[in-house]
């Protein structure tokens, strides 16, 4: 992977999208069957299964793939990061968490990869073959942000390509 020159916003915003189509707001991480099973029934039971993930999901786990993308990959510590992935996997106790965010990472790396697919892919690729890693949501989302920030072109644009239907 190389290190380019600029900063593509409109690749980063692409990226950040909420019509990116990979899953995202079709899973319910838990959600869903804590309603069917009338064990969410209120708006304050809401509030504090939404704090819950936040406390003791979405802050200490998926922060922690973000940190580990940023503190791995500049010094390509590869296995280091692929073992961050594997142990944020497990760390999830619902099994509806797991299958998203597993089936979401999948979704965003083939999709990033069509319409990106110049941006050193290989070393997520080969560990995704090896099965040295998940491919977890946190972890593809935070690669795909920070290569799709670099540029190969001067005066930090790219057009991205349009991904084969």
């Amino acid at each position: 992977m190389g290190h380019h020159e600029g900063f593509s916003w409109l690749a980063y915003t692409q990226l950040l999208d909420s019509a990116l189509p990979i899953g995202g707001f079709s899973h319910s991480f838990g959600l869903e069957t804590l309603v069917q099973e009338e064990r969410l029934e209120r708006p304050e039971q809401l509030r504090e299964y939404i704090e819950a993930m936040l406390v003791h999901s979405w802050a200490p786990v998926d922060a922690l793939a973000v940190k580990a993308v940023y503190r791995y990959v500049p010094e390509q510590r590869w296995e280091d990061l692929w073992q961050v992935d594997c142990t944020q996997h497990v760390q999830r106790s619902a099994s509806e968490t797991r299958e998203g965010v597993a089936k979401m990472g999948r979704r965003l790396y083939q999709l990033a990869r069509s319409v990106y697919p110049d941006l050193g892919w290989e070393p997520l690729a080969g560990a995704l073959a090896r099965r040295e890693c998940i491919g977890t949501h946190p972890l593809n989302s935070r690669l795909a942000l920070l290569w799709a920030g670099r540029t190969a072109g001067a005066g930090g644009r790219r057009v991205p390509r349009t991904p084969a239907r």
